[in-house]
């Protein structure tokens, strides 16, 4: 196997990272809907060493006493799901599968509307750097895409010269 361009290496590493967070966000979830949410929270919070005062620590608390376990064990169930197909993209980019790369574009594609909506209502740095991060991941697998197709057309015009037909001679005939 060739050796793995680093724009893959980079996009796969971000979607390893995306789906252990959301592995963890899953199991979070759903043993706060099972338990008691606010202390599971700081349980967790204490073992990442993550300071109790601290205001995002208060605010997720806050957010997380008032959903219901119901909501609770969806959004686990959500955050299972979407780690699976982060997992999926990764390994397939890090194994440099074709498929991968336009399962890749098109998910990530389907995401930046919303993206932008979340940024227009809710602005933050770390939305607008993971907006960014997305777009460049996409026009990185497109421009390879483009690329391919093209070298594959030159490839098929180029079988059609030797063979003294063009390339849509050649397949009107098949």
């Amino acid at each position: 196997m060739a050796q793995r361009p680093l724009g893959h290496t980079i996009i796969a590493v971000g979607k390893g990272l995306k789906c252990v967070f959301l592995v963890g966000v899953g199991i979070a979830a759903i043993v706060a809907a099972h338990g008691d949410p606010q202390s599971e929270l700081m349980q967790v919070a204490d073992a990442l060493r993550i300071d109790p005062g601290g205001r995002h620590l208060n605010h997720l608390l806050e957010v997380v006493t008032r959903m219901s376990p119901e909501k609770l064990d969806a959004l686990g169930i959500g955050s299972f799901v979407y780690a699976a197909l982060f997992a999926v993209e990764g390994v397939g980019l890090w194994l440099q599968k074709h498929w991968a790369e336009i399962l890749t574009i098109v998910i990530t594609v389907s995401f930046i509307p919303f993206e932008i909506f979340e940024i227009a209502h809710h602005a933050s740095i770390a939305k607008v750097i993971t907006l960014v991060l997305n777009v460049a991941a996409v026009v990185y697998l497109v421009a390879r895409e483009v690329k391919r197709r093209s070298k594959a057309g030159g490839r098929a015009s180029s079988r059609g010269r030797r063979s003294g037909t063009s390339p849509s001679r050649a397949s009107a005939a098949t």
